[in-house]
């Protein structure tokens, strides 16, 4: 399942079927991710204390000083988090979203951008779904290109 803004072509969201999981990318205002990561919490801890199996894939901004952000890194569900720099990641808009790298305009279904953001992305998984569903290298490998920015891309702005 995957809970984000652009729900239709977020590659990575796709990869998130890989954890047997839930992907959380809410928009990027410090309320609302730190809103999100409490629901993952939730979610998270009703999971374990149930004994069920459960993964979420969470795609934040890196800023240690929110709430949850802070949460995901030192969560006894973190099993994973891969890290992107400013503009060498990138994500896949949906039909007729706001272009938010001119904060005007349309863009067009599919077309990729660059994120402006250093990115976190969190995986968090309860005991039986580290059980479950293993975290493996070769699944963050896939997740991490997923999210990395073409080459192409890349010449074709400078």
């Amino acid at each position: 399942g995957s809970c984000g803004n652009f729900l239709e072509l977020d590659a990575s969201g796709e990869l998130a079927a890989s954890f047997q999981g839930l992907e959380v990318n809410p928009p990027f205002y410090v309320e609302v991710s730190d809103a999100a990561c409490r629901m993952c919490r939730d979610l998270l801890e009703s999971a374990e204390t149930n004994g069920r199996a459960l993964t979420v894939v969470v795609v934040v901004p890196s800023r240690a000083n929110e709430e949850g952000v802070r949460w995901c890194a030192t969560s006894p569900f973190h099993v994973a988090e891969l890290f992107f720099e400013p503009r060498r990641s990138s994500f896949i808009m949906a039909t007729n979203c706001a272009a938010p790298s001119s904060g005007a305009g349309r863009a067009a279904a599919g077309a990729r951008r660059r994120s402006s953001h250093p990115l976190s992305v969190f995986i968090l998984q309860t005991q039986n779904g580290q059980v479950k569903w293993p975290c493996t290298v070769a699944k963050l490998q896939r997740l991490y290109k997923a999210f990395m920015a073409d080459e192409k891309e890349e010449d074709e702005e400078e």
